[in-house]
This record gives structure tokens, C-alpha cells and sequence, in this order.
């Protein structure tokens, strides 16, 4: 059996880094930001080779990079801004649903338990 992937090693702490960036955008409390943490214990990593979802990753990889690019680099552009940006932009797997619409749909299902 081989060892985890370094970069896997620390996916919780990434993962409660970024959710915690975007907690203004989603109007989050500090106890439902933990709650939601919390369930970053369920996240499965998976391999795809469907073309719609492997599509999907890419644009949204390339959103962030021209906004990365366009907001000065990495030293000094706004994740914050940026983030806002890029999900304020409807996607097509989501039915042409903003990710911020779908986000609170699934916020509002996780914290109505």
C-alpha cells in the first residue's frame, strides 16, 4: 500500500482555511462555520474520468487563475475578492445556478438537521 499524498495531508486544514475565507460571502456564524468543518471529515477524494465534471474543475481553475493574474498575482490579489468573483458567475453544471445558490441550498439542508 502506498503512502498518503503529502498534499492530501493536510486537506482538512486547507479545506477549513478556505471555507473560513468564505464565510462573509455566505453569512456564516462562527458555530455553523464549525459545524460545516466538521463535515470535511466526509469529504471523499475521487478520480474522474467524466469529461462534464473534469470540464467543469478545469474552467473554474482557469476563472481563478485569470483573476489571480488580473488582480496583481498571488502576493497581492484579494482571494476574497476573487472568490466572489468567481462564483458569482452561473455555471453550466449547475443547472446556469450561481455557486453561491447552490452553496446556501446545501447550507440550509446541512443546519435545518
Amino acid at each position: 500500500m502506498s503512502s498518503p499524498d503529502p498534499l492530501m495531508k493536510n486537506l482538512k486544514c486547507v479545506l477549513a482555511q478556505h471555507i473560513s475565507l468564505a464565510c462573509p460571502f455566505e453569512n456564516l456564524s462562527k458555530d455553523k462555520l464549525e459545524m460545516l468543518v466538521d463535515q470535511i471529515d466526509g469529504v471523499k477524494i475521487a478520480r474522474t474520468t467524466n469529461k462534464s465534471v473534469l470540464t467543469s474543475l478545469t474552467d473554474i481553475k482557469c476563472r481563478y487563475e485569470r483573476q489571480i493574474c488580473r488582480l496583481g498575482g498571488l502576493d497581492r490579489c484579494d482571494i476574497g475578492k476573487i472568490m466572489s468573483i468567481v462564483h458569482g458567475t452561473p455555471h453550466k453544471t449547475l443547472g446556469f445556478n450561481y455557486p453561491y445558490e447552490k452553496m446556501a441550498e446545501y447550507l440550509d439542508r446541512l443546519f435545518s438537521h
